[in-house]
């Protein structure tokens, strides 16, 4: 997740107040806190100016636990800073890399990701 605001409301519209996919959020990623404040100081969306390695993202097409637009807009906001940043959207793929041809893809990207900056 890049944007933990974004995130939470969409949770919350898609799930409502009360279902256990907000309050697990809300207790692992946010530790209880979700203050707008708080869940924008926690961010990384919000941080993009201080990240100096560069930074590849992976996210499944059908990721249905974290949208891809997650992945997407912080691609954005990352390139529009002048940062290194790839993205790799797996086609078919979703959060848990079920595939086998998704797993392949990932690690073929994570590979030469890491052979081009180590």
């Amino acid at each position: 997740m890049a944007n933990l605001q974004d995130m939470f409301e969409s949770e919350r519209r898609n799930y409502g107040r009360h279902h256990w996919v907000l309050a697990y959020w809300e207790d692992v990623i946010a530790g209880g806190e979700v203050s707008k404040d708080h869940l924008f100081a926690i961010s990384p969306f919000n941080h993009v100016a201080k990240i100096k390695a560069p930074v590849l993202l992976v996210h499944g097409e059908y990721d249905k636990v974290v949208p891809a637009s997650q992945s997407e807009d912080m691609f954005e906001v990352m390139q529009d800073d002048g940062k290194e940043v790839e993205y790799i959207e797996l086609e078919k793929g979703d959060h848990y890399l079920s595939s086998a041809d998704s797993r392949m893809k990932a690690m073929v990207a994570i590979h030469k990701f890491v052979k081009k900056h180590i």
